[in-house]
Order: structure tokens, then C-alpha cells, then sequence
């Protein structure tokens, strides 16, 4: 109970999204994840990559990846999508839709923050991977927030040996 409520959802929680979880819960009752897997948790990026299976074969992986989702979905769902399949290490890529929606970098930390305390306090030994928010010529505008936000993301891995900062976006750029 007391994790429903740190992510704020009590029951399945209302959004926007309902639907793609919903899916996502009807496949793990079919196909039930791998124990101990690498859970991908966050917006498009991750699921539309297709091949993570095939591009990670050996590693017992789970794509959570749903719709154009920001920060602040993935904390409303996280008590359904990653907690219960208990993983070794979760991955996120969330920011760029937070940003894209007039999002300050600051909540954005303050909501993976959120998410990260949750996750370690009910699952101590997991590990948080964050993958910095990539540039795009469509969001070219919102570069140097995006920046910023990837400045303090790293900072926020720093903080706890159990959290890892994967920079992309210097990568994406040349």
C-alpha cells in the first residue's frame, strides 16, 4: 500500500495511457517476464525500438516503453509496470516530452527523484540506469534545456553508486 502511494496510485490510475498498460499487464499474464531482467521504462524511444531483444540477446530484457510518455507518467505507473516484475536494473529514458510540454528541468529531477527513492527504498539492490535526453532536429529550440536537464541528471546519478548516467546526446551531436 505504501508504494501505491508514494507513485500516487492507489488503483489502476486513470490516464492517458490506461490502454497501453493494460496491454502490457494481459502480455506478462500470457508471456510472464524474465526474473532478475533489465526492465527499459520510459517513452517512445523505448517503445518503438523493436529489436531490443535481438539487440541485447543474452540479457534477460523488458521493454516498458509506452506511448510519448514523460517523467511524471512513468512515476503513475511504475507500481504496475516495474516494481512487481522486481529487475535487477531498470533502465529509464524519459525528459525530452517533459521538456517538449514546458516542463522545467528542475521538476523533471524533482520527478525522477521521485522515482529513483521509491524504486531503491522498495528494491534496494536494483540499479538505475539513465539515459540522457537525445537532441532532435524537430526540438532543436528546447537544446539547451534539454542540456541542462541532462547536467543535472548526471549529477543525480553521482549521488548514489547504485544510479548510472549514459550520455547519448554528446554522441548524437557530432
Amino acid at each position: 500500500q505504501s508504494l501505491l502511494s508514494a507513485f500516487g496510485a492507489g488503483q489502476a490510475p486513470a490516464g492517458r495511457f490506461d490502454g497501453e498498460i493494460a496491454a502490457l499487464l494481459a502480455a506478462d499474464r500470457t508471456n510472464p517476464p524474465p526474473a532478475n531482467s533489465v526492465v527499459f521504462a520510459g517513452s517512445s524511444t523505448f517503445r518503438l525500438w523493436k529489436t531490443l531483444g535481438t539487440d541485447l540477446a543474452g540479457f534477460p530484457v523488458v521493454n516498458r516503453g509506452f506511448g510519448g510518455s514523460t517523467m511524471s507518467d512513468l512515476n503513475q505507473y511504475a507500481a504496475q509496470i516495474v516494481i512487481p516484475l522486481r529487475p535487477k536494473t531498470v533502465v529509464i529514458y524519459e525528459g525530452d516530452n517533459d521538456i517538449a510540454a514546458g516542463t522545467s528541468p528542475e521538476t523533471i529531477l524533482k520527478e525522477f527523484e521521485t522515482f529513483a527513492q521509491t524504486v531503491e527504498k522498495t528494491l534496494p539492490q536494483v540499479k538505475i540506469v539513465i539515459v540522457s535526453v537525445k537532441p532532435s532536429p524537430s526540438r532543436r529550440d528546447q537544446l539547451e534545456r534539454q542540456r541542462h536537464l541532462n547536467a543535472l541528471l548526471q549529477d543525480f546519478c553521482r549521488q548514489d553508486v547504485r544510479r548510472t548516467y549514459v550520455d547519448v546526446a554528446s554522441r548524437m551531436m557530432d
